[in-house]
């Protein structure tokens, strides 16, 4: 049997306690704290490896020689008694709140559980491995060098624990994966919206109140009584107490209460035995009870520093997500397609006690009412005015009675905006909320990681012992943050793309000096169909993507060429070369089967799609093509149902070309379209310099490529720059990387430092004139100029398009491509952005306020009729008596121009959102027919493809 035949191994590693078993089964196998008990004389001997530099010793080898006995260390409850009767050996727990804090520590706990526990050998398994959310990137990395060197596993999955926590509520295949995670553990409590499936990683909140801290505080109660136990036993004594007898209270006042009247009903006596004399020994059990599991709900009374209940954390939480998931994140409506739609899901032991799920529910419930009853109540009073003013005031402006609204004829157009009143209704919809508690939420992870692992799709998501030993341990960055410039290609329908590969060719000199490229605007082209059908493609001596960049560092007869410069193409040659490569040798397809869509940067001149056309309909013979603006992808990308309203600007920030695009419903405005000398090219390349500035020891035919691997690993956005500077001098350890490569010609090692350069690359775009003395317009501003360049009854949705039933996924300022996956990227931008757009508002609000009065008179006016306070004064040709009614509404009405939101959307799929784009939209029956065929081309020509039709399929 292979590893494909047998079950994957799942294992779900808390800071508590790991949970352990086979793919499939309902229960894990085993469940055992998260301790290693190791002998100090074995431990003074093999020092624990340093973070990010996993020492590892031959487990495997050791094993199957049978010397295992000789490394004297224990796990689990073995370890803790091994720890109790034994002074020799001391107590270590690898991972604390929630990460792993030391490796070394952590291997050998694995060791165990593979070997001792489950007994398997790791290299006839597939293994699912689970991590808390938010957990860094190179954590993954140590996790895959372990599994894949040490254990020699054939495959392995890293899955984040509330997604599968999220997974394990369902009893069905179908389901809605959109809920709220709160995941109490024993050293880390996470709360996590996850909206289809997807962590909306901006809004996910920890909180420092975790199930050790119930142990704590029970140990910390019964002490302070003055309990008859042994010291060494106190702390595993609290914990039994909390797991046997704690629960949950509705009221605390009246807990007391019942306690206080009625104590040999509600006190618990525990018994115990003292591990060196053999006797035995008891205490009460009172208050601890229902005291421990309070500090959720009440944290004051454990922890001044933090006094934020779990229930208001997780209002702010889904509160802070994009506003279109939050309705369905307190609780998902449930439908016929989707049966077991799920809500706030409980997971973790810490969340077992009796009635906590109710009393989470009671109080959040509480908080969402009350904030739905403010809401009611500005709407109905005197807030009502302006709302309706409002309304008014957008029917005027919508132009929907524009033949009565003519000078001297206003108050005859005042019956068109009568009959749009009587249709509104301000009252606040009110909102359910739902907690779930579910019988194995105390192993939900393990348990959806489970039923992952059992399906088929589980091996092809899982990266192989093959692909880390020709790629290294980068590739178990499951979301990694981004490379060079890419190409995109997959089959329509895909969530993913097939393959992300560097737009980058390498060609054999001597072959490229024989057949030179050709100019832009006159392709010339060999027929690769004809020669590939043949088999004589191996002739053609070039690469392309990694294997590319490869075969020039290994070869000096192979050059690099990049067909694409700025987001245009400039070698035809080579890009037909490298369109060649795609089809035959990565998606492997015969092109005359199949449709094709391929994107273009805005802005692009109408001879490139005929130059495009050639290539497509001539050389590979499809029979269909059509050609779409990347960011009008970008922005349908975003949307995860069918209708929507496709206004927004997109700000795509590329390696090669930074585009601002407003696109306004499914049409870009091209005469508002920016671009700024601002890539993700510029930032590799500020990296470099700021590395070669301070002398940092790297081979030169290396510096420009390890700047860029530097780029993608480390880099972030500051929020402040001055205050970046400060922490890296004050903690220069904590913060500062250490690269390490290999020299290529020589095989040795070199190492570089990576300070400021982690936040200094991505501040380029914000302060560009670090980097860029001839522009210096911050990305920011840029966006701000391209909104109001746009017209004006687009302005407002550009920012943040409001939500209606129609439209119930309303987009905004979306972000594309891979630079702009650097950390808090997003979040930088729309501080900047709203400053700006706040202060814009400010200053129109200062000169209402000191007066055009005759844009005054018309709002008092209409304020008036729309309160039906003057109707019988209002009749044609007796305005003027209606004024001192005006007159005495002046004081009540707000002249404040109406601030503007601004919300710049960042969701998992914007490094591909331009092919996740085209793939939705070539999945629809509306792309062939917009499509234009082989055809067409062969009876009108090229000149077809200088345009497309605007495709509205989706909308």
């Amino acid at each position: 049997m292979d590893a494909l035949s047998r079950p994957a191994v799942v294992i779900d590693n808390g800071t508590g306690y790991t949970k352990m078993g086979f793919a499939g089964n309902v229960e894990p196998c085993f469940i055992t704290p998260t301790v290693v008990a190791v002998n100090d004389s074995f431990s003074s001997s093999a020092q624990p490896a340093a973070r990010g530099a996993p020492a590892r010793g031959n487990w495997l080898a050791q094993h199957s020689a049978g010397v295992m006995a000789d490394l004297d260390f224990y796990i689990g409850e073995e370890a803790l008694a091994r720890s109790r009767a034994s002074s020799s050996h001391s107590l270590s727990y690898p991972i604390r709140n929630g990460q792993v804090e030391n490796w070394d520590t952590m291997e050998r706990f694995w060791q165990q559980c593979i070997f001792n526990y489950l007994r398997c050998d790791p290299e006839d398994h597939y293994f699912l491995l689970t991590e808390s959310p938010l957990t860094a990137p190179e954590t993954r990395e140590y996790t895959g060098e372990i599994m894949f060197e040490t254990f020699n596993v054939p495959g392995l999955y890293i899955a984040v624990q509330p997604v599968l926590a999220l997974a394990a509520g369902y009893t069905t295949t179908k389901c809605e994966m959109t809920g709220v995670v709160v995941d109490v553990g024993d050293g880390a409590t996470h709360i996590v919206p996850v909206a289809d499936g997807y962590v909306i990683g901006s809004s996910i909140r920890s909180i420092p109140i975790t199930g050790k801290d119930v142990t704590q505080f029970v140990h910390q109660l019964l002490k302070e009584r003055g309990e008859n136990i042994p010291p060494e036993e106190s702390f595993d004594v609290a914990r039994r107490i909390k797991e046997m007898y704690c629960y949950t209270s509705s009221d605390i006042v009246k807990e007391f209460n019942k306690h206080d009247r009625e104590p040999s009903k509600y006190v618990k006596h525990w018994t115990g035995i003292k591990p060196k004399t053999g006797a035995k020994y008891t205490c009460d059990v009172g208050y601890e009870r229902f005291l421990g599991p309070e500090i959720f709900f009440n944290p004051e009374i454990y922890n001044n520093d933090f006094t934020t209940p779990l229930q208001v954390v997780i209002d702010k939480c889904i509160q802070s997500s994009p506003i279109d998931t939050r309705r369905a994140l307190y609780k998902t409506i449930e439908s016929k397609e989707f049966p077991m739609a799920q809500n706030i899901v409980l997971s973790g032991g810490s969340t077992m006690f009796k009635d906590f799920h109710r009393r989470l529910q009671r109080d959040l419930k509480k908080i969402v009412d009350a904030r739905v009853r403010a809401s009611n109540s500005r709407l109905i009073s005197g807030d009502a005015k302006v709302q309706t003013l409002l309304f008014a005031l957008n029917v005027f402006l919508s132009k929907k009675a524009d033949n009565q609204l003519e000078t001297g004829n206003f108050v005859a157009a005042l019956p068109v905006f009568q009959s749009h009143i009587n249709h509104i209704d301000f009252q606040a919809q009110p909102i359910e909320v739902n907690v779930v508690s579910h019988p194995i939420q105390r192993y939900a992870v393990w348990f959806g990681g489970s039923v992952l692992a059992s399906t088929a799709e589980f091996y092809e998501a899982c990266h192989t012992k093959a692909e880390y030993e020709e790629y290294g341990a980068s590739i178990c960055r499951s979301n990694p943050v981004f490379k060079g410039m890419y190409t995109k290609m997959g089959f329509a329908g895909n969530v993913e793309p097939c393959f992300i590969t560097p737009t980058v060719v390498a060609v054999n000199d001597s072959f490229s000096s024989s057949a030179q490229p050709a100019a832009r605007g006159a392709p010339a082209r060999g027929n690769w169909l004809a020669q590939h059908s043949a088999g004589v493609m191996a002739d053609l001596d070039f690469y392309i993507g990694e294997e590319a960049l490869a075969r020039s560092r290994a070869s000096s007869s192979h050059s690099l060429s990049y067909p694409i410069r700025n987001g245009q193409v400039e070698n035809w040659d080579t890009m037909e070369r490298f369109w060649q490569q795609c089809i035959f040798n990565y998606l492997r397809c015969d092109p005359e089967d199949h449709y094709f869509l391929l994107t273009e940067s805005p802005l692009t001149a109408p001879e490139t799609r005929e130059y495009t056309g050639e290539i497509m309909f001539e050389t590979f013979n499809v029979p269909g093509l059509y050609i779409a603006v990347q960011p009008v992808l970008a922005l349908a990308a975003g949307y995860t149902t069918t209708k929507c309203e496709m206004t927004g600007v997109v700000v795509d920030v590329g390696d090669g070309a930074t585009h601002i695009v407003p696109v306004a419903d499914g049409y870009v405005i091209g005469s508002s379209i920016r671009s700024i000398p601002i890539t993700g090219k510029d930032v590799t390349q500020f990296v470099h310099q700021l590395l070669k500035e301070r002398g940092e020891n790297i081979p030169p035919e290396e510096s420009f490529d390890v700047a860029r691997r530097i780029k993608e690993m480390y880099c972030y956005t500051s929020s402040d720059i001055v205050k970046e500077f400060n922490k890296h001098d004050r903690e220069p350890s904590k913060y500062v990387k250490h690269w390490t490569g290999i020299k290529p010609k020589t095989g040795a090692k070199y190492t570089c430092d990576v300070g400021y350069e982690r936040f200094l690359g991505p501040e380029i775009f914000f302060n560009p004139e670090i980097y860029n003395n001839d522009f210096t317009t911050p990305l920011q501003v840029v966006i701000d100029k391209c909104i109001q360049s746009s017209p004006i009854d687009t302005r407002r949705a550009l920012y943040k398009t409001i939500e209606s039933k129609e439209f119930p996924m309303a987009q905004n300022i979306v972000l594309s491509g891979g630079s702009t996956m650097f950390k808090d990227f997003h979040r930088r931008l729309q501080r900047d952005l709203k400053k700006i757009v706040d202060a814009r508002v400010r200053a129109s609000n200062s000169r209402l306020i000191s007066g055009d009065a005759k844009v005054q008179t018309l709002l008092f006016a209409l304020n008036v009729f729309l309160s039906k306070k003057a109707d019988n004064q209002l009749e044609t040709g007796n305005f003027v008596a209606a004024l001192p009614v005006f007159q005495s509404h002046i004081n009540h009405i707000d002249f404040q121009a109406q601030p503007i939101e601004v919300n710049v959307v960042s969701h998992p799929i914007q490094r591909y959102a331009v092919w996740f784009g085209g793939s939705v939209l070539a999945s629809t029956a509306e792309f062939y027919e917009a499509c234009h065929t082989k055809a067409e081309y062969e009876e009108y020509g090229a000149s077809i493809c200088r345009s497309n039709p605007v495709f509205k399929g989706m909308y």
